[in-house]
């Protein structure tokens, strides 16, 4: 734990904490500052502190709860940062492996119709992630005329009985290719934000349905 004045011989104000922080980010630090303003207080904590203190304005007692309000404060902070290191491992392994089966995840919000693609999702229909928009008629537009009433049933099954629907479907794909998706789809009540969703995943099954193909002739 560091105690730090805010105002020091070669240095003074918020660059005084910000040059320690860049230098040993890994020690707690608890600022002393002359001016009992809320304000500058709170910058500091905003800054990087865990806590402030006025100078000539704390007892022992005061200190000592600072003191360990801040380490705890600190503690639950790496805590927090290696939780969501560990998410973001866990998320780019998830994205690899949905690019090696060519396999995304999608979902509806059925009050907007807007969708919301995983990157292999937005390879699959032959754009760069994030290239667009994606909406539910969107997507219904690049399915092939003779699989369109199906593919609009299943999505409307699955938006009104909760279980979850599948089915196989032809897409068109930069005009002229045709990929076969496998799709699933069912309907999700997120109780956080009250909303209701569709989710649902596809996956582009191409070489499948060709091997099968070839099998047969």
């Amino acid at each position: 734990m560091v105690l730090l004045d805010l105002t020091l011989p070669d240095s003074t104000g918020f660059k005084t904490l910000s040059n320690f922080l860049e230098k040993v980010p890994n020690i707690p630090v608890i600022v002393l500052t002359g001016i009992n303003n809320e304000i500058v207080g709170n910058q500091a904590i905003k800054a990087g502190a865990q806590d402030f203190l006025v100078k000539g304005q704390f007892d022992g007692k005061l200190l000592g709860r600072a003191i360990r309000y801040s380490v705890q404060r600190f503690k639950t902070h790496l805590k927090l940062e290696d939780v969501a290191t560990e998410l973001a491992i866990s998320k780019k392994r998830y994205l690899e492996a949905q690019e090696m089966a060519h396999f995304g995840n999608w979902e509806v919000d059925l009050v907007s119709n807007e969708m919301k693609w995983t990157a292999e999702v937005y390879n699959i229909f032959g754009f760069q992630p994030n290239s667009l928009q994606p909406t539910l008629s969107g997507y219904l537009s690049y399915v092939l005329l003779e699989d369109k009433a199906a593919v609009e049933e299943v999505f409307e099954q699955a938006a009104k009985d909760g279980k979850t629907h599948k089915m196989e479907h032809r897409i068109v794909v930069e005009g002229t290719n045709i990929k076969y998706l496998a799709l699933q789809a069912k309907v999700n009540f997120e109780e956080i934000n009250g909303k209701i969703i569709l989710v649902g995943v596809v996956q582009d099954i191409t070489e499948r349905k060709l091997s099968e193909q070839l099998i047969i002739e």
